[in-house]
């Protein structure tokens, strides 16, 4: 028989698998989108400048976990986009 005692381990990685999934098919998506936009035959050569500036974006948007949280109370999860881009 099966025992399963320490399930929060395996929906924290089913968990974690699933967010690096979505931000890899958004990612992918986006790559495309701008080599379709550049009218080039491949992604490839946008894939290290796009990685570095998301890299660079996400580590100065919030200095830390107070300043994001106190965003999110601002903006909500709808207002966000308003906010960062207005």
């Amino acid at each position: 028989m099966l025992k399963f005692e320490r399930i929060e381990i395996l929906i924290a990685v089913v968990w974690i698998v699933g967010i690096f999934a979505k931000i890899v098919i958004c990612f992918l998506a986006a790559m495309m989108g701008l080599q379709q936009v550049a009218k080039h035959h491949s992604y490839g050569p946008f894939l290290l400048p796009a990685g570095l500036l998301v890299w660079a974006m996400s580590n100065h948007q919030h200095s830390n976990t107070m300043e994001f949280t106190d965003f999110v109370e601002k903006t909500g999860r709808s207002g966000g986009l308003l906010y960062i881009f207005f």
